[in-house]
């Protein structure tokens, strides 16, 4: 029976916390507006497809926070909020490439169970047909002239 090596499965389970780790990040202010570039990697388990998701040295969210026209603009405050709004969109990178693999490896099985149950019941009638033909020899006659052709 064929089974899945171990890379595929065994230690996506055994390790599946997918981490997003920060690098660095720069502030720009223009006006009564701050913006955070977040710099950021991300490990995933020991698992060739997880880590082809990711696989760039690392990646760069942004994040911008807007004083509003009746709030007094502080710098602090400003930086704390485009920060926030930089990781969350590295969260969503990360949530939507997974998202996107999910579909993907759907579509895959889907189309997988199709090929396979078509191949199946192909394998199943030649077997089939193939051990009849053999089971003819088992006699040792002469099946020369015999008129049932081979499956």
């Amino acid at each position: 029976m064929f089974k899945l090596p171990n890379y595929i499965f065994g230690r996506l389970l055994d390790h599946s916390a997918i981490k997003v780790s920060i690098l660095g990040n720069e502030f720009y202010r223009h006006e009564n507006k701050v913006a955070c570039k977040l710099f950021f990697t991300v490990k995933t388990p020991d698992n060739h497809l997880l880590k082809d998701l990711f696989i760039d040295d690392y990646f760069v969210s942004i994040g911008i926070a807007k004083c509003s026209e009746n709030d007094t603009f502080d710098l602090t405050t400003g930086q704390k909020i485009a920060y926030a709004k930089a990781e969350k969109a590295a969260y969503w990178e990360v949530m939507s490439r997974l998202l996107a693999f999910k579909s993907d490896l759907k579509q895959f099985l889907d189309t997988f169970d199709t090929v396979y149950s078509q191949f199946s019941e192909k394998y199943d009638r030649t077997i089939e047909c193939t051990d009849r033909y053999l089971d003819r020899f088992n006699g040792c006659q002469n099946f020369e002239n015999e008129s049932e052709p081979f499956c």
